[in-house]
């Protein structure tokens, strides 16, 4: 069964773009969460009950980027809509980095959330759409165990890093990374989906 998701997921070229990315993806923000609470907590003084809003704030990101991707969608292409959800994820991700209280970081991250909920609908949908239906399981077990691989790695390297580095630069890589992706997607055939 793994094989033959396997073979499906790589053989796809319209499913293997948006999954390499997403792996891609999954390792920026691992750098960021892994250490998040603890530059809250221990750097910006945030308190318990902060560092709870401050993550209240984010899902509220999450909320409205659901609530407007139907409508998004009516007016831009799918892939175009994955493309830009990327930039937005550097502009969340950017403004970890200078967010100097813990409502900063709130807001930078309900930013990320807004645009992650968006792009997971349009990865799911073109996942489900562009899978042949008795394989579907089986694509959608192993591109999932694919994009998850590269959170333990991820997470092991921010608290590496945390330890002796100004976890701000980590912010600024995981940015980095993302705008990475962002222009390898901006010229890539994958953005005229519609």
């Amino acid at each position: 069964d793994m094989k033959e998701g396997m073979e499906e997921l790589f053989r796809n070229k319209m499913l293997m773009t948006p999954t390499i990315t997403v792996i891609f993806v999954n390792f920026a923000a691992s750098l960021v969460i892994g250490v998040l609470v603890f530059y809250a907590r221990d750097v910006l003084g945030a308190t318990e009950d902060e560092v709870g809003m401050m993550y209240s704030i984010s899902a509220v990101g999450g909320l409205f980027g659901a609530s407007v991707i139907g409508r998004i969608r009516k007016k831009i292409g799918r892939g175009n809509i994955y493309t830009f959800c990327l930039l937005v994820d550097v502009v969340g991700i950017g403004l970890l980095i200078i967010a100097p209280t813990w409502w900063a970081i709130g807001l930078a991250l309900a930013i990320r959330t807004f645009s992650t909920t968006i792009s997971n609908i349009v990865y799911f949908t073109i996942r489900q759409e562009f899978t042949p239906n008795e394989l579907l399981g089986r694509v959608a077990g192993t591109s999932s165990m694919l994009m998850k691989l590269t959170l333990p790695l991820g997470l092991f390297i921010s608290g590496l890093w945390a330890e002796w580095l100004p976890i701000p630069i980590l912010f600024g890589i995981s940015a980095g990374i993302l705008f990475i992706l962002f222009l390898r997607l901006l010229f890539h055939p994958f953005r005229r989906l519609v």
